[in-house]
């Protein structure tokens, strides 16, 4: 793995923020804004973010209620870093965090390999259920 920092839960910067709004844009899950993103991640109890140097390159996103359940939201990373071994960095460090629970996500894209490489396995008897915003 490259030379990469994982940070949990700092600072949310201007810089950070526009770093975030980049890769979420360049994997195809925009349009975001700077303020879309500050604000979401401020109502997120835990998160993530790999940087190299002083660069954010990637994130991942949970939710949890700290006894039964983790929800991992989403993980992103700029493509010039992934295949590196910086996304199983992030999940493991999830993991440790949340041992105590159990953690569910939902595959996007072509995620679902990925996810299951990194121990979380697909299972029959769990369908995804999902509904876009209604506020435009």
């Amino acid at each position: 793995m490259p030379d990469i920092t994982l940070l949990e839960c700092p600072e949310l910067t201007e810089e950070r923020c526009s770093a975030m709004v980049d890769i979420y844009n360049s994997l195809g899950w925009g349009p975001v804004t700077r303020q879309k993103i500050a604000s979401a991640y401020a109502n997120t109890p835990y998160y993530i973010l790999a940087e190299a140097g002083a660069s954010v390159i990637g994130f991942l996103r949970a939710f949890s209620d700290d006894v039964y359940v983790s929800w991992l939201a989403e993980i992103a990373l700029a493509a010039p870093f992934q295949g590196q071994g910086v996304g199983r960095a992030m999940l493991q460090a999830m993991d440790r965090r949340f041992a105590h629970t159990a953690v569910y996500s939902e595959a996007l894209y072509d995620s679902a390999a990925f996810l299951q490489k990194c121990g979380l396995a697909s299972r029959s008897a769990l369908t995804a259920c999902a509904r876009r915003s209604l506020v435009p």
